[in-house]
């Protein structure tokens, strides 16, 4: 696809391709008609199972889902959930449904909650726009297909005739595994979380000889440290990275790096169709070159808005919860700039920021100093509440298991000494800015979301909670203030006291006979409060 030499308007920042009419056809129909293109082709590989289907098997089972769905009384413009990991049969009901006419949510089954509504699949086609993916590839499974990543992939990968690799939900996040697949499957394209690359790049073990079939990758789901993707491309002769940037809402990308592009440190240009402007989050001025801001995105993919329950008939209803402003513009939430080339640079969501001292810092920057150790196998920095400075940084880190190849091991030391020798190290970078990771702690894992990426919701918000127990006794202020006050550690945005063994739950009966010491005597938003 070529570009072309479209200039910004107003600090608007325009597709520099032309635009791509998107026609108004059910998306089964799109579906169907390429499934019987490719025909006999081999489509879909069980990595766990070694089953194989073809493009037909799939549209062949799919027209019969659809037939038992329907006779089971799903009618067009109903609502469908989709519950399951990440293999046929889920794939298959999934495109059954959408042939009936039903809007598709799907479910992941690892989750209690579903947040993820795509009732677009119903009205439009999906063009396939920043991919280099042909019917020759191999294309690896990354995320769940109940997510908009794991759509897009299997999507694109039914568009271009492409086969497509399936992994099992429970082993997404193992990146060893990963690359095992990519080996026996000659894998030759994959779409990465920043958090798969950094543990393809710190994991001594893997020889890059394994994975030579990997040729094509995109790094989506969250923004990469400055300098990852370099040495993600040196280590394994990656021929074609690109990073992105991508919502639900939009059904995919805002921005891609070009194809060929050797760029490997932005978001790249938006995507033909789509229009994006950095605002000032006060005033919502439209900013210009490198003035940081919230990121807006305007184009004809963009979702019609949230779907909820009715407030005004007691939750029977659903109603469209609007998100688009009055000029027709998408807010991000997230934090990000834009260069003289007009590429998108994503810093944080701006629930991540840590106000410290009245700065605002991006965790994202102070990872990428942490990760650059090699001892430093993960990390999540977030901000836990100080009385004199707002949020203090504080970092949970997992350490890398010692390198038998390299005979390189990590310091002798136990877990506290590493601690300090960390701290210190972070500290010694960030001393001309005045910035002072207060806290830091070792960990054996963090948590990752469904999105295999460590997402703002985990990373800054429950990380305390779920890592981080203190085998000390609340005090009385602490309890009665919800934070941390003295003895007791905890952060202002979980707004409850970490103490004794306890870890936050909701109160019952149940959760103080078997996690609590004493009686759940107060609650503070609904959690049980060590007494």
């Amino acid at each position: 696809m070529t570009a072309n030499n479209n200039s910004n308007n107003n600090n608007i920042i325009d597709s520099k391709y032309p635009k791509i009419a998107i026609p108004l056809v059910p998306i089964s129909r799109f579906l169907i008609e390429k499934l019987r293109f490719h025909s006999s082709k081999t489509f879909l590989i069980e990595n766990e199972t070694k089953n194989t289907y073809t493009f037909n098997e799939v549209a062949d089972d799919s027209l019969r889902m659809a037939h038992v769905l329907s006779t089971n009384g799903l009618k067009e413009g109903q609502h469908f959930g989709v519950c399951g990991h990440n293999g046929y049969e889920l794939i298959t009901t999934l495109i059954g449904g959408l042939i009936v006419g039903g809007v598709a949510v799907p479910i992941n089954a690892d989750t209690s909650v579903d947040y993820n509504l795509l009732s677009q699949l119903t009205i439009s086609s999906l063009p396939v726009t920043g991919f280099n993916w042909c019917s020759t590839d191999i294309v690896l499974n990354t995320t769940p297909l109940t997510h908009i990543n794991g759509l897009i992939q299997l999507f694109s990968s039914l568009t271009t005739g492409s086969q497509f690799v399936v992994i099992k939900n429970n082993l997404l996040t193992n990146s060893a595994h990963l690359c095992e697949a990519i080996e026996e499957w000659r894998v030759s394209a994959a779409m990465f979380t920043p958090q798969t690359i950094i543990e393809m790049i710190k994991d001594d073990h893997l020889e890059p000889i394994t994975i030579k079939s990997l040729r094509k990758v995109i790094c989506t789901g969250s923004s990469l440290p400055k300098n990852i993707g370099h040495k993600f491309v040196t280590k394994y002769s990656i021929q074609d990275f690109r990073q992105s940037y991508g919502m639900t809402e939009m059904c995919g990308f805002v921005t891609i790096e070009p194809i060929g592009s050797s760029d490997n440190e932005t978001c790249g240009i938006p995507v033909p169709s789509v229009s994006i402007k950095i605002v000032d989050t006060d005033t919502d001025i439209a900013l210009g070159a490198a003035q940081v801001g919230e990121v807006c995105v305007k184009s004809p993919q963009l979702f019609n808005g949230y779907l909820t329950t009715g407030a005004s008939n007691g939750g029977l209803s659903e109603e469209l919860v609007d998100a688009i402003d009055s000029d027709g513009w998408f807010h991000t939430n997230d934090i990000g700039y834009y260069d003289r080339n007009h590429k998108l640079q994503i810093v944080d969501p701006i629930d991540d920021f840590i106000q410290y001292r009245g700065l605002h810092i991006s965790p994202t920057s102070l990872e990428a100093i942490l990760l650059s150790h090699y001892n430093v196998k993960e990390v999540a920095i977030f901000g836990a509440f100080h009385r004199t400075y707002g949020q203090t940084p504080t970092a949970l880190v997992v350490l890398k298991k010692s390198d038998d190849n390299n005979n390189k091991s990590l310091i002798n030391e136990d877990d506290s000494d590493m601690t300090e020798v960390l701290k210190h190290f972070i500290n010694d970078h960030l001393m001309q800015q005045k910035i002072t990771v207060e806290e830091l702690y070792i960990v054996d894992e963090i948590p990752k979301t469904i999105s295999v990426a460590v997402s703002g919701e985990t990373r800054r918000l429950k990380l305390f909670a779920e890592s981080i127990c203190e085998k000390q006794e609340c005090n009385v202020k602490c309890v009665n203030n919800g934070y941390a006050d003295g003895v007791c550690k905890s952060g202002e945005t979980v707004n409850f006291c970490v103490c004794g063994d306890c870890v936050p739950q909701k109160c019952t009966d149940s959760c103080v006979k078997d996690h609590m010491k004493g009686t759940c005597e107060q609650k503070i938003d609904g959690m049980c409060v060590c007494n």
